[in-house]
């Protein structure tokens, strides 16, 4: 039993494990808690307040304002508990970084969390860009390569055979500043700007800038220029007022990149401002940038076609969870039977170390003094944050990026970037902070280095279609406005290359149409004229199925996204392809009802595309797949005709159901324009469990139990292994839900209409799978925000996977027997094929997936797509399938990737009568060729 407390026992908000044993008792008084499980009888029990832990009442009659991280009642809420905040300068908790008492010294990556560098000196930013050498040669710079992982010459950092692990020099805050020079070339191009012009020595004197040098012995060649200093009298008053205005001004600007929250410090000053050092211009201080770190900000982007890079919710989140000391007040759940909660301000992570513990290596200025010589801020980087001339800045007409290059211009245009998609730019904003050289053009490395599919795969031969002619465009343009015309090769990048960054068609038009009959005209005319056509929705399809292979028409259905009715009485809804799946499931949301899927890419795919490719998702378990819940699809047939049965029936037992063939179809027997789909209600409370387990066996078992157990509320079960769990971590950065490592993960979710009763079943679950010692350990999300941040352990799998330079991802369905015995045999075969390790192309294999419908994901991440990989995996993993029974593609879809592997899971004569109904519904077979057989 433990310790009698007296009145005060119920005040208490935990108590120690010496104070409590696992007896029944015990586990009996402790009911109501809210984080401990226990088996008692109701009716022996009076109400408890899982609020204020006071009896007599329930917690929705509960007046008492407790904060959940200290325990503290009626003083402040959680959000606002001084336990939370954490210190980016000093690691202390109960201040953030602009109150912080002690010297700002500490530099602070966002993007890794290290101390050795901050945000725009961090390696794994600069390994996405490279030079553009036309450029280059056009400049008259040298067109020899430089590599920013060990300064030699001769090869591009991506191909250096050093290892990667944060090689950049601190003292080089630019991975492609001129310090990557040689010594001899640096005064032959000082004099070159970035248009390749010769520039004059001179000045500016105006509110927005202060030229600065890098190289700290031309201060006496700044000071000594008696002409300047003689006509520009009172110069440095002059730059104490101008950035006090520069504040204001630059912070409202929402048109540029970056914005100030502190003035710029120059070096020592007095306290009015003066010089110290007799009129010389002091060296600045502080971080490399000029600014203190606390004074960044960038603007982030969602995912999408820009690299996929993180949307904004998950940047906020990420950097919350990185910058505390916690990731979340929830339970945790202990095998040996006695339920501790786990420490509040997390055991599990790391605090920053203390300015006095960081290595002295880490100078206070970065790149004052180093193994390279200092140089002359003309031919180097500048301290990027301040700021370039007016006329050098963006303008509402001038779309630019901040990049510290050129000590004159701040700022490059957008029409001297390359390789990116400018509809994601209408804002002339950019999510990366550039400290480069201006001969620097901005190319995400996987948009740089895509292989075009027919240089892959050189025995695909483009069929005899027509070419686009200047009469085909003429025609284009009378069906549809200009603006739903997108021509030449580099505006269409985005949609010529997948998701994956794996296949690349060099398509040269792109059509939008708004309306069914638009699409139905240009089907039509692709049809009469022998013009081949790919219908793409969201582009997030994993297998190349939704990318041209040759020169091929892209049809994007964007702009069909309007909902156009919704029966509230039966939950049916219908809507256009076009629409996002996000946007629909919110719609759904403010009438009561659930999408019936869900899916990791929800922000970008389309209705209509999760049909076509039948995607199964995160809901299959609990309602099925897409063969269920689709009642009706507009589809426009490959000769134009619109073949409308978009109706509203729950039952129709009148002839063949012809929907059924376009379900799953990737757009090879006709477009889908318009989808009716049943939904159910949405369910009012969701629950999810982290669990941690030692071997796939117990993930079985534990699921046989969930079902039995949980029955109909249990609406996701998903694995993850230990390896998937580990890139994750490296990904997000954040310390993991559950502080030891386990073989396998499992992520429990249920949802009901009855809170207490949904959580009383999954708590009696947790306590027999404990006592059957099934689970080693778990967690509990708490509220809404622990939920998700559960949530994105499992879904942000995939980008993690793909982090490391690309992926080989396999999409199948095994017999649960089987499931994870394919990740185990792969890792195997990679090992034996001498392609797996830390010198070697692969970097692991890592498996996930929903366990409750056989559905295994398996990720093969390498750090460059390799033949030698893919010769070794292929057909090798499909081979294996096919033993065991199983199919090559469990939700994915056949695309480009499977087309030449369907045998393997189909025999000969369904194989044939697929390719009799494609010469039936597409004898010229226009849309989407050389894809799924």
């Amino acid at each position: 039993m433990y310790t009698d407390f007296g009145p005060n026992r119920d005040k208490l908000v935990s108590l120690s494990i010496d104070q409590v044993n696992d007896n029944a008792d015990e586990l009996i008084e402790l009911r109501g808690e809210g984080r401990y499980f226990g088996v008692t009888d109701p009716s022996s029990l009076g109400p408890k307040c899982s609020n204020c832990h006071q009896r007599g009442h329930i917690k929705a009659d509960c007046k008492t304002v407790v904060c959940t991280m200290c325990g503290i009642q009626n003083d402040h809420y959680s959000n606002q508990c001084p336990k939370t905040v954490n210190c980016t300068n000093c690691g202390k908790a109960g201040h953030f970084k602009n109150a912080c008492p002690e010297k700002k010294k500490r530099i602070y990556c966002q993007e890794c969390s290290s101390t050795r560098h901050n945000t725009d000196q961090c390696p794994t930013i600069w390994r996405q860009y490279q030079l553009d050498r036309k450029f280059n040669e056009k400049t008259g710079l040298p067109t020899n390569m430089y590599c920013y992982n060990c300064a030699e010459k001769g090869h591009y950092g991506d191909d250096c055979p050093e290892p990667r692990s944060s090689r950049i020099p601190i003292i080089d805050g630019s991975a492609f500043a001129g310090v990557n020079l040689p010594r001899s070339l640096r005064t032959k191009y000082e004099n070159l700007n970035y248009s390749g012009r010769k520039r004059k020595r001179d000045y500016y004197d105006d509110n927005y800038y202060v030229d600065q040098y890098d190289d700290y012995d031309d201060y006496d060649d700044y000071d000594d220029d008696r002409t300047y200093k003689k006509s520009k009298p009172g110069f440095f008053d002059r730059v104490k007022t101008s950035f006090k205005k520069l504040d204001s001004k630059f912070s409202k600007d929402d048109r540029k990149v970056r914005k100030t929250e502190s003035t710029p410090n120059f070096g020592n000053r007095s306290k009015n401002n003066k010089p110290t050092n007799s009129g010389k211009l002091p060296p600045p201080s502080g971080p490399r940038n000029g600014l203190s770190s606390s004074s960044q900000s960038v603007y982030n982007f969602p995912r999408g076609e820009l690299g996929r890079f993180q949307d904004e919710g998950y940047k906020k989140s990420s950097n919350s969870l990185r910058n505390s000391k916690s990731v979340g007040s929830f339970n945790s759940i202990k095998k040996n039977g006695k339920y501790q909660k786990e420490n509040k301000y997390g055991s599990s992570s790391k605090p920053i170390p203390s300015p006095s513990k960081m290595s002295s290596a880490v100078p206070t200025n970065p790149g004052r003094k180093g193994d390279y010589d200092s140089y002359s801020s003309r031919n180097g980087p500048n301290r990027q944050g301040y700021l370039a001339p007016p006329s050098d800045r963006p303008t509402p007409t001038r779309s630019g990026v901040l990049n510290g290059g050129d000590n004159r211009n701040g700022y490059v245009a957008i029409n001297l970037l390359i390789n990116l998609n400018l509809e994601m730019f209408k804002y002339t904003s950019i999510r990366r902070v550039i400290s480069a050289q201006n001969s620097l053009k901005l190319s995400t490395r996987f948009n740089s280095t895509v292989t075009l599919t027919k240089e892959s795969y050189p025995n695909i031969q483009r069929s005899d279609y027509a070419k686009l002619e200047q009469k085909h465009l003429d025609h284009f343009n009378s069906i549809l406005s200009s603006n739903s015309i997108l021509q030449g090769y580099e505006d269409l990048l985005n949609y010529n290359e997948d998701w994956m960054k794996k296949y690349r068609g060099e398509s040269q038009l792109l059509l939008k149409p708004k309306t069914t009959e638009e699409v139905s005209k240009i089907v039509k005319y692709c049809n009469e004229q022998n013009l081949a056509l790919v219908p793409q929705g969201g582009n997030t399809g994993l297998v190349g199925g939704s990318v041209p292979v040759f020169d091929e028409i892209i049809l994007s259905l964007q702009n069909l996204n309007k909902i156009r009715s919704f029966d509230k009485t039966s939950g049916i809804l219908k809507s256009d392809a076009g629409l996002i799946l996000e946007n629909a499931d919110n719609f759904l949301k403010e009438n009561g009802y659930i999408f019936p899927l869900d899916l990791g890419a929800k922000g970008s795919c389309h209705v209509g595309g999760v049909v076509a490719t039948n995607a199964g998702g995160l809901r299959l378990l609990r309602y099925g797949s897409l063969h269920g819940s689709v009642l009706g699809l507009e589809v426009v047939l490959p000769n134009g005709e619109i073949l409308s049965s978009i109706n509203a029936l729950r039952k129709d037992n009148t002839g063949y159901d012809l929907k059924q063939l376009f379900i799953g179809s990737e757009g090879t027997l006709g477009v889908i324009t318009g989808v009716s789909i049943l939904c159910p209600p949405r369910p009012k409370v969701f629950n999810v469990a982290f669990l941690g387990l030692e071997s796939y066996d117990k993930v079985k078992d534990t699921f046989i139990r969930a079902k039995a157990e949980l029955g109909e509320i249990l609406s996701a079960f998903e694995l993850m292994d230990i390896n998937s769990q580990t890139v994750t971590k490296h990904h997000l950065g954040t310390s993991h839900p559950l502080e030891d490592e386990h073989p396998f993960y499992v992520l429990i979710e249920t949802s009901g209409s009855n809170n207490s009763h949904d959580l009383e079943k999954l708590e009696s679950f947790l306590e027999n799978a404990f006592e059957s010692e099934l689970i080693n350990d778990g967690v509990i999300a708490q509220d809404e925000t622990q939920l998700k941040t559960l949530w994105n352990w499992r879904e942000s799998v995939p980008e993690a996977s793909q982090s490391g330079g690309g992926v080989y991802k396999y999409d199948v369905s095994l017999p649960l027997d089987h499931l994870y015995d394919l990740v185990v045999d792969t890792r195997a075969r990679l090992i034996e094929e001498g392609l797996l390790g830390d010198d070697k192309p692969v970097i692991d294999a890592v498996g996930y997936g929903h366990i409750g419908d056989g559905n295994l994901h398996l990720n093969v991440a390498v750090r460059g797509y390799d033949k030698a990989v893919e010769k070794a995996l292929e057909p090798f993993v499909y081979e294996w399938v096919s033993s065991k029974h199983g199919s090559i593609s469990a939700e994915h879809g056949l695309g480009f990737q499977k087309k030449n592997y369907i045998g393997y899971s189909k025999s000969e004569l369904e194989i044939k009568l697929i390719k009799e109904l494609k010469n039936v519904y597409d004898p010229k077979h226009i849309l989407n060729p050389y894809k799924y057989v």
